[in-house]
């Protein structure tokens, strides 16, 4: 919540000096944008949290935790196309696969951020527990933030 609702000074970090233009203010928040972005990530919390609870759950009862994580990013996939479907309703151009970077960073994306996490986690939440699993999510959070800001030349608040 204080990375969404806090701003402060920008960190001048030495892989940044001189990234920034002078006209980026620090002012300019939006409370609306906030307010809603909060809320956001309280869904979004609560979501993960429910999630990681009844992936415990399966595990217990479904032990093979690599055919649980391929109906994961199924089922993911299904409702991710659901809601697409809803959203780009007239633009049917979305749909088109083009082999380019999108297609390789989709892949990825979808390959490792998602299947391996999800296996490697409930191999982990079937040994130690949900509980250690969720313990390194704020972790993950920093770790975005620095790379964010490393490969993306994102700009990093003291407070967020």
């Amino acid at each position: 919540m204080v990375k969404t609702l806090v701003k402060s000074p920008v960190l001048e970090l030495f892989w940044t000096k001189g990234r920034y233009n002078g006209n980026v203010t620090n002012n300019g928040v939006d409370l609306h944008h906030s307010l809603k972005g909060a809320i956001m990530i309280i869904i979004g919390i609560f979501s993960w949290a429910c999630f990681m609870v009844l992936q415990a759950i399966t595990l217990k009862s479904y032990p093979a935790a690599l055919s649980l994580t391929a109906w994961i990013c199924f089922l993911g996939t299904i409702e991710g196309a659901i809601v697409a479907l809803v959203m780009e309703r007239s633009n049917l151009a979305v749909w088109a696969i083009k082999w380019d970077i999108s297609l390789l960073t989709t892949l990825y994306s979808g390959v490792i951020c998602s299947g391996l996490a999800y296996y490697i986690q409930g191999i982990v939440m079937k040994d130690k527990g949900p509980l250690f699993v969720t313990a390194f999510s704020p972790l993950s959070m920093i770790i975005v933030a620095i790379m964010g800001s490393i490969i993306l030349a994102e700009q990093t608040y003291l407070g967020r």
